[in-house]
């Protein structure tokens, strides 16, 4: 690679008589060559991480485009998120009929406010999202109040497994 570097310059070397002259305009040659390679090889990794950036916005962009609405549930005080499609698997309920409708709006907030017990309501969100209903670990009064919300909210084909 010098002796390369060294026929690129013959001329300028023949032009000095100075052997130490000449040595130390060969060495900042190859120096600036060695740098030259280095910006060169900085360049390529630029070109590869940008490369790398511009796939991720693209997969980033795609998800975003993809991602599903969500409803957002203030259940006296407590926030609940479920996606769309949830509250559409079961026809005629008080839930379908908030979010399919036009008449109904959320509030300021961006929730939709309903009056059920929240300590039993992911239950309910959970039956609607598989279908089943599981009153295992409740006592009599989170019994009552998850039928009573379930009662309220127009959900009557509960299956238990």
């Amino acid at each position: 690679m010098m002796e390369e570097n060294k026929s690129n310059c013959l001329p300028l070397f023949e032009e000095i008589s100075d052997k130490t002259v000449q040595g130390r305009v060969f060495d900042a040659v190859n120096a600036i060559y060695r740098y030259g390679m280095i910006a060169n090889r900085k360049v390529e990794e630029l070109r590869i991480k940008e490369d790398i950036l511009k796939a991720n916005e693209l997969r980033m962009k795609e998800c975003f485009e993809k991602r599903e609405e969500t409803i957002k549930l203030d259940v006296r005080g407590q926030l609940f998120t479920a996606p769309k499609r949830v509250f559409a698997t079961k026809f005629g309920n008080y839930l379908h009929a908030i979010v399919s409708s036009e008449i109904s709006v959320p509030s300021n907030n961006g929730t939709y406010f309903i009056d059920c017990y929240p300590g039993t309501f992911g239950r309910i969100l959970s039956y609607l999202s598989s279908g089943l209903m599981s009153l295992d670990g409740m006592n009599k009064f989170e019994t009552d109040t998850l039928l009573a919300s379930m009662e309220y909210l127009l959900i009557d084909d509960i299956t238990t497994p």
